[in-house]
């Protein structure tokens, strides 16, 4: 892994919610077995025309990860046991200046401590089970590109996020997941979640976790098919939430259950030569789901990104991204004087890595239609990211 995966990878745990220290922590583990991993993430985010308000303002996130890996310490083949606690603090761009449901840092939560993962995994040759407090994104929806970017959508699709409760950042859910890994470039992943991850007002240090029949539960699958290099890759997914839900045909009738498909694909479009896995990439995000329960019901993602720019100077990444999430048509025609028919971020990012341990992402995102609402003009939001990992 170069230097440049390895901070978007550690950003990861933070930025995306992917947390990648599932995979990575295990790779530094010590005779004894345990791994220690932290990452700061912080964002100078501002709206500078358009949307609520002019404004700036800091947040961070603080994230601290402990792995402990049974067969590195002398127990058993293919055990592993992971914690990991979070801090966000300072303000809330999306919140006070801009309210685009897509969110275009993804970092932003106020100020937050809580426990955000804890879990067992076991690997049975193919076969893999983990079980416990879980981020679904950490697992599902992941596209290798979409990782440098920083709206959020570009981590989980807005079909999700915004139209079920979903495990993720940040607020996770217990879930219950499987693997099976055949010979070859495809792989299976499916699992099982509590329906809802519940509030920090009710439930602050996502320590009350309950499962209850009348939040549902929400299930999701994927299969991935993976090139021989491990550059190029396809997943299609299906997910499918048990409870009930308004339906926007008739508002006195609820409709049981929710779903929807998607499709992630990623390309190395032009590899550099002698430098593995840099060059010219491509991310694609499909997502749909049914206009009738959902609000957003359509998700088209898409990006280039070229990694590798200035080699003699430092490792780099630059990139530019666009974001579609589509207001479903009845939504629209019954509540049409206060929405338009769509959200898109426009991004442009360039991620700097001076070490193995800091990289400085300076990003500019135009938002038009912000939150989908009639009376706010298109915003143009830029920030300055640091990532410091350890």
């Amino acid at each position: 892994m170069n230097k440049i995966t390895a901070i978007i990878v550690a950003g990861g745990i933070v930025t995306e919610y992917m947390v990648s220290a599932q995979s990575e922590l295990p790779e530094k583990s010590p005779a004894n077995g345990f791994a220690f991993e932290a990452a700061y993430i912080s964002d100078y985010a501002g709206n500078y025309a358009g949307a609520v308000k002019k404004g700036r303002c800091y947040l961070g996130l603080i994230d601290i990860g402990v792995s402990f890996n049974t067969e590195n310490a002398g127990l058993w083949r293919g055990g592993e046991f992971f914690l990991q606690v979070e801090n966000t603090h300072g303000g809330m761009p999306t919140a006070e200046f801009v309210n685009d449901f897509q969110v275009f840092s993804n970092i932003e939560n106020g100020d937050n401590t809580c426990l955000y993962m804890a879990w067992i995994k076991q690997d049975f040759g193919k076969f893999s089970f983990l079980a416990g407090l879980h981020d679904l994104n950490s697992v599902f929806q992941k596209s290798e590109y979409a990782g440098l970017f920083i709206n959020s959508s570009f981590g989980i699709m807005s079909i999700m996020a915004v139209n079920i409760p979903v495990p993720i950042f940040p607020k996770t859910a217990p879930g219950f997941i499987t693997g099976y890994q055949p010979a070859g470039q495809i792989s299976f992943k499916t699992a099982v979640y509590d329906g809802d991850p519940g509030s920090f007002e009710t439930d602050p240090y996502n320590l009350n976790q309950k499962i209850s029949k009348d939040e549902g539960l929400l299930s999701v699958s994927e299969i991935h098919f993976k090139s021989a290099n491990s550059y190029n890759s396809l997943k299609a997914g299906f997910y499918y939430h048990s409870a009930e839900f308004n339906s926007y045909a008739d508002t006195n009738i609820t409709i049981k259950g929710n779903y929807g498909i998607y499709l992630i694909g990623d390309k190395l479009l032009l590899p550099k030569s002698g430098n593995d896995g840099q060059g010219l990439a491509c991310f694609l995000q499909l997502g749909c789901a049914p206009a009738k329960i959902n609000f957003n019901n359509l998700y088209i993602g898409a990006g280039l990104s070229y990694q590798g720019l200035f080699m003699n100077k430092f490792d780099d990444a630059l990139g530019i991204a666009v974001a579609y999430a589509k207001v479903c048509d009845r939504y629209l025609n019954r509540y049409d004087n206060n929405w338009k028919p769509d959200e898109t971020a426009i991004e442009v990012t360039y991620l700097m890595q001076f070490s193995e341990n800091i990289a400085v992402q300076p990003d500019i995102q135009y938002i038009i239609n912000p939150g989908a609402q009639s009376s706010l003009d298109n915003a143009l939001t830029g920030l300055i990211r640091l990532n410091i990992g350890f």
